[in-house]
Formats: structure tokens, sequence, C-alpha cells
């Protein structure tokens, strides 16, 4: 397996740096083609060896962690079927003669694929972080349970949610939507959409909104 990913590898530097002179130097358009397609060749099988190995490949970042957490497995088990579903589709793609559709796809999956393993993983270390306070309230403080149902189990919710619109919106703007004026608008319309009246008073998703996150508030501090 090793010998296997350090000649795939070397293959892979070969086709990049010809696909890096073919680009830069003013060769004729059919040698720019022919290498684009070698290289979304090479990206195809890659990605199908990848996937008929995605219970290996994890297994030997797991042979090296000194302690087993859940979150790491997802986050592998995750990667190791969207990696080469990405690397299958952008080479479908890339030999159809889309090559600059290929690698912006690519692009955005990359974004995609970094910002989803990161909520992931610090999403479990949070929890990890809250039963380790658990644990310790249990045993260290007097009226440990209160603490923890009265604190540290909301506070659990609370980080979590930011955490998920905090994730979406690094998504957001890693995609460059706040760039794009049509979705600017459909979402400001949208949160401004009246969908019933309440004495008087114009009720939308942002009032819900709202009214939520005090609600919310409101019931932690009671």
């Amino acid at each position: 397996l090793y010998r296997q990913a350090r000649i795939a590898l070397i293959i892979g530097g070969l086709l990049s740096a010809i696909i890096v002179v073919t680009h830069h130097l003013p060769v004729a358009y059919e040698v720019k083609a022919l290498s684009n397609r070698l290289f979304m060749i090479f990206v195809l099988i890659a990605g199908v060896v990848i996937f008929l190995g995605r219970r290996i490949i994890p297994s030997l970042f797991l042979a090296n962690l000194t302690g087993r957490r859940r979150y790491i497995n997802h986050v592998l088990d995750l990667l190791s079927i969207l990696v080469p579903l990405a690397l299958v589709s952008n080479a479908v793609i890339g030999l159809f003669g889309y090559v600059e559709l290929a690698w912006q796809i690519s692009k955005y999956q990359g974004y995609f694929l970094v910002i989803t393993a990161g909520y992931l993983i610090t999403r479990g270390l949070t929890i990890d972080l809250i039963d380790f306070a658990s644990e310790y309230a249990i045993r260290s403080v007097r009226n440990g349970w209160v603490w923890v149902e009265a604190v540290l189990k909301p506070l659990d919710k609370i980080i979590r949610t930011a955490l998920f619109l905090l994730t979406v919106f690094v998504l957001a703007l890693s995609f460059e939507l706040d760039k794009n004026e049509n979705f600017m608008t459909m979402v400001t319309h949208f949160f401004h959409w009246q969908l019933f009246e309440f004495g008087g008073n114009h009720i939308n998703p942002s009032v819900l909104v709202k009214a939520f996150v005090v609600f919310t508030i409101l019931y932690w501090a009671a």
C-alpha cells in the first residue's frame, strides 16, 4: 500500500508539473488539452483507489492516535467517502471537456470538506470539554448535579447552536454568497416576509428568530 501510494504521488507530481508547464508556456492547445485529460484520468483512478481503500486509510491514521475519539472516527469515515466522490465527479466533468469548471468545483468542494471536518472536530472537542467539566463538578463541587443541570447542559446547547451557525456563516463566506446580489436579496426578502399579523404587528421570520433568542436566554436564566 505504501509503495502504491508513493508511486501515485510521483505520477501525480509529474502530471501536475506538466500541467503547470503547459499552461505557462506558449504550447499548442492540443498539448494543453492532452495534459488536462491525462491529469483527469489520474484523478479518476486515484478517486476509485481511495474509495476502494476507504477502510484501510482511516485505520492507518487511527493506529497512530494515543486515544480514540468517536468524532475522529466520524471525520475520517466522512472524508474517506466524500473525498473520492469529489475526485471522481471532478474527473468525469474534466474528461467531458469542462476542465475549468472542474477546477472551480473542486475549490468549493475543498472549502466544504475542510470546514465540515473542522466543525465536527471542534464539536467533538466541545463535547469532551463539557463532559470533563460535568464530571469534575459532580466529583469536586458541592451540589455538582445542580451546576450540571442548570449551567453546563444549557451552555452545551448554546455552544453547539452557535458553532453550527458559525459554520454555516463561514461556508457562506467561503462560497462568496455575500457577494451574490441575488442571494442576498432573496435572504433579505425571506427574513422580512410577512407571515401574519398579531396585535397590529407584522410578524416575519426575523421577529420569530429574535423572539426565540430572547426566550432561550430567559429560559436559561430562570
